[in-house]
């Protein structure tokens, strides 16, 4: 969808971290728990010990679980030195299960609303939350999600 991201659009996602010696044991960390879980007793021990799928929550952990994603977009001015920035926060606190099934069925909604306008401009197909706009931001801070933008000086 080079028409609405742009011909130079780039994703990259990172994990902050208090300094590089943090950085560097959780890589190696994360390294070798995948290794471990390679091996099928490995997964079988651990069945024992966890949450199968569907399990879901208890209501004491529900009420601890939290969501949040922050991004820092660079707008695609190939002409500019200097190119704006925006920062971005999308956070959720509560349950999980239900913090999916709220971000399904906004976006359903905003289909639903709009099937005529987003069928004639995108052609169907698999779509994105930024094709479904403002009004899928908007229900999802009305069900309780905070959304935070703002431009950054540089």
């Amino acid at each position: 969808m080079s028409s609405l991201y742009g011909p130079n659009f780039q994703y990259t996602e990172k994990a902050v971290t208090r300094n590089r010696l943090t950085g560097v044991l959780t890589h190696f960390s994360l390294a070798l728990t995948f290794l471990i879980i390679a091996f099928p007793p490995t997964r079988w021990l651990l069945q024992k010990f966890i949450r199968q799928p569907g399990e879901g929550s208890t209501k004491e952990m529900a009420e601890k679980e939290w969501f949040e994603l922050r991004a820092i977009a660079t707008a695609d001015q190939p002409d500019s030195t200097k190119p704006k920035k925006a920062k971005g926060r999308f956070a959720h606190q509560g349950n999980l299960y239900w913090f999916t099934g709220l971000l399904m069925s906004e976006a359903a909604m905003v289909i639903l609303r709009n099937e005529e306008g987003l069928v004639k401009k995108w052609g169907g197909g698999v779509l994105t939350p930024a094709v479904l706009g403002k009004a899928y931001v908007e229900g999802c801070q009305k069900a309780g999600c905070v959304v935070e933008t703002e431009m950054m000086d540089e």
